[in-house]
């Protein structure tokens, strides 16, 4: 395994976790939304984390190529 598939394992956990985590965020918004959870924190505030989150890390999970292009810039692949 070249150092280029090892990074791009290490991007596709990353994004693996900021997908998680933002669909975290957004359940967790809808049921204090819905009054089933009362915290302190605004519902917009999660809806806003979570959709940002998803986001990123979709862009991740398909390998970021933006960013495989800018730290493997002579590669051909």
């Amino acid at each position: 395994m070249s150092g280029k598939d090892l990074f791009g394992v290490v991007v596709r956990t990353f994004g693996l976790t900021c997908f998680t985590y933002g669909w975290w965020n957004l359940l967790f918004g809808a049921a204090q939304a819905a009054h089933i959870i009362t915290d302190v924190e605004e519902t917009s505030e999660y809806i806003v984390v979570g959709v940002g989150s998803v986001l990123f890390g979709l862009y991740f999970l398909r390998g970021a190529p933006q960013l495989m292009r800018f730290c493997y810039p002579n590669d051909t692949e």
